[in-house]
């Protein structure tokens, strides 16, 4: 066998290794990672190319993007201060960029962006602020901004960190007590406590419907503020829903908002939504969903869809029916695409549907973020 034509064969192959010609299968330049965490560079004619990545230069990636993070971490700070986060973002691209809505995914910010458009090369300025006394505890809240950009529709930016209310309330500022059954009472506690030196609270007001017992005790020996709250509703003989809040007057500092503690609940027999939450896209069309109401527990119980109590909500409409079986009643909601939106911007919205003598049934409904 004459092996010389593939000695010659490897020979030229090692020239062209040994001139650092990248192969057909090689990134032609860039940064490659290696084994301990290191790079290699890969060059042309002994020059460095100010390429990263396979080939991609993201300092010139065409498009709208954000110049910087797509992020401002305001830490732990006090609720009752108002933050503002900035961002830049640029057009790359060669065409212009429109900008279009805006879908917020929190009623406690605001957001803008000082241009509607961005002719190439042109930069614009957003602005999102969290309202002072909006939000508590840990949240992480991006904005939307809908663009002409085919390779990036939905721009995001996140404004994140912890607001510290001037007073903890515990377990929550809010209880739901679930089904309580005629005739029994029903109680719960709560546990105030300032998070700020020199912190006065009032005398509460109670708005309920239905006999509450409330007392409010300072505790003395604690360096801060602190009080207990302790709540009983008495014994009701009917069926109904249950809601109640508690208003707590700040006396100092001044000009802060009044603490506020809600409880809600059911009381006897319950009208129940199958299915009782709806998660919907956001979207330019009507969104229509179908649901069937019943009694819980009762399966003899009748439901007159003439009786029904439809919610009474802008950018919702309802058709109902009696069932099939003659007991029930089935409903086929629409939700127009402004209520999806302001849904997305609460987090969630809540429809009641009610009749005479019966506790109300509960629909949730949900938005979905747009896809990045």
């Amino acid at each position: 066998m004459n092996v010389r034509p593939y000695l010659l064969i490897v020979v030229i192959c090692s020239l062209f290794l040994i001139q650092g010609r990248a192969g057909p299968l090689d990134p032609p330049h860039g940064r490659i990672g290696t084994p301990g965490g290191s790079s290699r560079e890969f060059t042309t004619s002994g020059r460095a190319l100010p390429f990263k990545g396979f080939g991609k230069d993201l300092n010139t990636v065409d498009g709208l993007q954000i110049i910087g993070s797509d992020t401002v971490d305001f830490g732990k700070y006090p609720a009752r201060e108002r933050k503002v986060a900035n961002f830049m973002v640029k057009n790359s691209s060669k065409t212009t960029i429109k900008i279009g809505r805006i879908y917020k995914t929190c009623v406690c910010a605001t957001a803008k962006c000082d241009k509607s458009e961005l002719k190439p090369g042109q930069l614009a300025s957003i602005e999102i602020v969290i309202l002072p006394n909006s939000i508590y505890g840990n949240y992480s809240k991006p904005t939307y901004f809908e663009n002409t950009d085919v390779n990036n529709r939905f721009l995001g930016v996140t404004v994140k960190g912890t607001a510290v209310p001037l007073v903890e309330i515990a377990p929550c500022d809010f209880v739901y007590a679930g089904r309580i059954e005629t005739g029994r009472e029903w109680k719960s506690s709560f546990d105030l406590t300032a998070t700020e030196a020199g912190v006065r609270l009032g005398q509460p007001e109670v708005k309920c419907d239905y006999p509450v017992e409330i007392t409010f005790i300072p505790i003395s020996g604690q360096n801060k503020c602190q009080h207990k709250l302790d709540i009983k509703l008495c014994p009701i003989a009917t069926s109904c829903d249950f809601q109640c809040s508690v208003i707590i007057p700040v006396l100092f500092p001044t000009n802060q908002p009044a603490l506020s503690i809600g409880i809600a609940g059911k009381i006897g027999i319950e009208m129940i939504a199958f299915p009782g939450t709806f998660r919907m896209v956001v979207s330019t069309n009507d969104i229509i969903r179908s649901f069937n109401l019943r009694v819980l527990g009762d399966t003899a119980k009748v439901l007159d869809p003439g009786q029904l109590k439809l919610p009474d909500e802008k950018g919702f409409s309802c058709k109902v029916e009696q069932a099939g079986d003659g007991k029930t009643i089935d409903a086929v909601a629409t939700f127009t695409p402004e209520f999806v939106s302001e849904v997305l911007e609460q987090g969630k919205k809540e429809l009641y549907f009610s009749i005479p003598g019966i506790a109300s049934a509960r629909v949730v409904c949900l938005a979905v973020q747009p896809c990045l």
